[in-house]
């Protein structure tokens, strides 16, 4: 399940996170080559706000994606545009970049069952 982590959140910026995380979640379901649902994508938004000089910055990491042969590069790439362009919809301003980090889960990895 691939975690989307936004730094940047400047305090009292006037951001509809529920309607950004739901966004977000939409959009990267959307690109079939991934095979995720929306309830397989967490995001988190750090409460660690922004200071100078990092006002007008998103800076995202997308971490445990899961290493599968269809998640080529492109696919990758295809993910983090799809990201920027969502949170460009919300923070027009700000300039936005977006690693995406494939995880393999032989490196280690472990889940409880809800």
């Amino acid at each position: 399940m691939p975690v989307i982590i936004v730094y940047g959140i400047r305090e009292g910026e006037e951001l509809d996170i529920p309607e950004l995380r739901k966004k977000l979640r939409e959009n990267i379901a959307n690109i079939e080559e991934l095979k995720l649902s929306e309830n397989q994508i967490s995001c988190i938004f750090p409460a660690e706000y922004a200071r100078p000089p990092f006002l007008f910055e998103k800076i995202v990491f997308v971490r445990g994606l899961f290493a599968r042969a269809e998640r080529t590069p492109e696919v990758r790439s295809m993910m983090a545009r799809a990201i920027v362009a969502v949170i460009k919809q919300f923070s027009p301003n700000d300039f936005v970049e977006c690693f995406v980090e494939p995880f393999n889960m032989e490196e280690g990895f472990a889940s409880s069952e809800v």
